[in-house]
């Protein structure tokens, strides 16, 4: 069960996590505090091999990469922010509260993206059949098959001012130097959570500052990275850029409100085990990303996400390194076969409905069974008299029941 959630949902960008956590609740019979972590490894491994195939995909219209480099490093810097607060928040709560926020998210997540499913497929499928035969063949009837944008061809359009066709020569392929802001950002956070765990004793005034000491960089980091995407994006509109279908328009409410929703989704990355695209993925469609551009884009993020919180498990002794190292290979084969069948279906199909789709039902799936699995085991706890308030947060947790 957990392959095929973490086959399925990788291929969607949403990581499997949904899945993968009632699974080890159920046929593992781990705890939450247990579970949450092996799922963040099991979705590290996904997204290694599935950003091993995203890196190499183009835009659907743009000649541009698939993964969008500006909600890449605009997000990533706050959702990191937001998994150290989530590491926390997993290990003092008790197991209900778990799975209580856990299925309200998904329960929201599930909502957002049948809704996108349905009208993509309105777009897709229902304009196709009312459309004539004679232009269905002309166009190929998908909706993968709209013009090309501008940016083909641009080096030999002379009507293009030099610093246009520098921008769209900077947008053909991935941009380095926002991968390597994002990293040392990576780096900041994994610096911390190693001496948190090495130099200093849990619960002292030295430990929680060297835990939120990654903090005013991300914020004053989210803040600088936003203003440039703003006078980039003035700029190129000055210049006459042609935005391409789900380009984002970089106001000062986007870039300012984009890094505080990251926030909250690295908390639930962090404290409930589900991989930051799973929410993610939902709210970029509803920002009008392209499908697979959202797809490639979460799915890149995640790698980030689920690295950080890995990590952050490991020092803190939570996760079991060899029931970590089995699952996780095993996850990283359902990913890559899950990543491979969806292209392959988008490209003889040209139809991006049914990956949207595909997420709404994972994640409505990964809602129900988290709903069951977690009254059970909530049952059971107040049954054996288990202790059903916050957790002291400076004690390890067990594998077992």
């Amino acid at each position: 069960g957990g392959g095929a959630g973490r086959g399925g949902g990788g291929g969607g960008g949403a990581g499997g996590g949904g899945i993968l956590v009632p699974c080890f609740l159920i046929i593992g019979q781990f705890s939450p505090h247990s579970a949450v972590p092996l799922s963040k490894a099991c979705i590290l491994g996904g997204a290694v091999v599935n950003n091993i195939f995203n890196v190499q995909r183009r835009h659907p219209f743009a000649n541009r990469p698939l993964i969008h480099s500006e909600l890449v490093v605009i997000l990533v810097p706050s959702l990191l922010a937001g998994t150290i607060f989530g590491v926390f928040l997993n290990k003092v709560s008790p197991n209900w509260l778990i799975i209580l926020l856990l299925v309200l998210s998904l329960s929201l997540s599930t909502a957002s993206s049948a809704k996108k499913a349905m009208s993509l497929y309105r777009e897709e499928v229902l304009a196709d059949k009312e459309a004539g035969e004679t232009e269905k063949l002309l166009s190929g009837g998908g909706h993968e098959t709209k013009a090309k944008h501008y940016s083909y061809g641009f080096e030999t359009d002379l009507s293009l001012s030099e610093e246009h066709r520098q921008i769209l020569d900077e947008e053909s392929r991935i941009d380095m130097r926002w991968v390597g802001v994002t990293l040392c950002l990576w780096l900041v956070v994994f610096t911390c959570a190693f001496l948190k765990e090495t130099i200093s004793t849990c619960g002292t005034l030295v430990y929680f500052i060297i835990s939120f000491a990654p903090m005013p960089v991300i914020l004053v980091s989210c803040w600088y990275l936003g203003n440039k995407l703003c006078h980039r994006f003035e700029r190129k509109s000055e210049l006459g850029y042609n935005f391409a279908e789900g380009d984002i328009m970089w106001t000062r409410e986007n870039a300012r409100f984009l890094p505080l929703v990251g926030v909250f989704v690295g908390v639930a990355a962090g404290a409930l085990g589900i991989a930051a695209g799973t929410l993610l993925g939902p709210l970029l469609l509803e920002l009008g990303v392209l499908p697979m551009v959202s797809v490639g884009t979460s799915g890149f993020m995640v790698l980030f996400t689920s690295s950080s919180t890995t990590i952050q498990y490991i020092l803190l002794g939570v996760l079991k390194i060899d029931y970590a190292v089995a699952l996780t290979l095993f996850s990283m084969v359902a990913a890559g076969v899950g990543n491979v069948i969806m292209y392959w279906m988008v490209k003889r199909y040209n139809k991006t409905w049914f990956v949207v789709g595909g997420l709404a039902v994972m994640i409505a799936a990964s809602t129900v069974l988290l709903g069951i699995s977690g009254i059970y085991r909530s049952w059971r706890s107040w049954e054996v008299g288990e202790n059903m308030g916050m957790q002291p947060l400076c004690r390890h947790f067990s594998l077992g029941q």
